[in-house]
């Protein structure tokens, strides 16, 4: 079938850095670009629920922590001196204010296209919120070990009920950092999701075993943020599919599906189809068979 129509659409300068990154021939780069598609389709809805996830989690302490209305307006942080020994904001902190600031406008803006004239609520404000919002409150100026009144740490286990470890001392203002710096690594690569070419563009892959143990690693870094949040978070998204959906996506077989060069098992009788679940085992791949006019895939229990 002649696609070099939608080839020149989506143009081959695109298209080639398929090529480079995965060893895909010129024919087959618009079926490595549909896969890369299909990947980022399953990673796309589970970074957004890690983002939902952690702005309520924060924004729950938020609101139990302070009485003023909106509470991230009564947020104390500390701030450092500048170059001229004044004192200001840090980086960090002056984001955090302005994206809330943002997020006032932007909820206001939807409250008045609807023909509203009210302040809009905190509901309404958190919704608008960047992701960084949330990485930029974990800031060192929001952190006071000596005042109760910070939200952090009076409320970090009560927001990150598994953080990571850390053997040295003042364990929670590491955790923090730990955490913060997480956070930033998952918004940059949700970013990357947003972005019409390739997901591991930054980084240096040759080949796609390469791809795939980069992407891997980026699912087990979420997927450990998650648990940091919440053990049930974690849960949830193996319950939900979402862990065996992206396994699925980063194999050879899944890619290979995607060129059409797929090998397809025909079954006959009993016994092929017991040696066929039988090898699918023994190399933990996806196995796709055909007995008749139907057809399926046969997948791991641990995929």
């Amino acid at each position: 079938m002649d696609f070099s129509k939608v080839h020149e659409l989506i143009s081959n300068p695109r298209l080639v850095t398929y090529s480079r990154s995965l060893g895909i021939e010129s024919e087959d780069l618009l079926a490595a670009y549909a896969w890369h598609l299909n990947v980022v389709s399953n990673f796309y809805p589970l970074v957004q629920l890690i983002e939902v996830a952690l702005r309520n989690a924060i924004n729950n302490q938020g609101l139990q922590a302070y009485s003023a209305t909106p509470w991230f307006d009564a947020l104390p942080s500390k701030p450092e001196l500048d170059q001229d020994g004044n004192l200001k904001d840090t980086e960090m902190v002056g984001k955090f204010k302005e994206n809330v600031k943002s997020a006032k406008k932007k909820a206001k803006k939807i409250l008045k296209d609807k023909g509203l004239d009210v302040e809009p609520n905190i509901d309404q404000i958190i919704a608008q919120t960047d992701f960084s919002t949330w990485e930029y409150i974990l800031d060192k100026g929001f952190y006071d070990g000596g005042n109760k009144s910070f939200l952090w740490p009076s409320r970090f286990y009560k927001v990150f009920t598994k953080p990571p470890r850390y053997e040295g001392t003042n364990p929670m203002f590491h955790q923090r950092d730990i955490i913060r710096r997480r956070i930033e690594e998952v918004r940059n690569f949700r970013n990357r999701l947003s972005h019409n070419e390739p997901i591991w563009r930054a980084s240096e892959v040759n080949c796609s075993e390469e791809v795939f143990g980069y992407l891997e690693e980026k699912y087990k870094n979420i997927m450990e943020l998650a648990y940091w949040i919440s053990p049930q978070l974690k849960l949830f998204i193996v319950k939900m599919g979402f862990d065996s959906r992206i396994k699925l996506c980063l194999t050879n077989h899944e890619l290979r599906r995607f060129l059409a060069k797929i090998e397809i098992f025909q079954i006959r009788k009993i016994e092929d189809f017991a040696g066929l679940v039988q090898d699918m085992h023994t190399t933990n791949r996806v196995v796709s068979f055909k007995y008749e006019e139907s057809a399926g895939l046969i997948l791991p229990s641990h995929v």
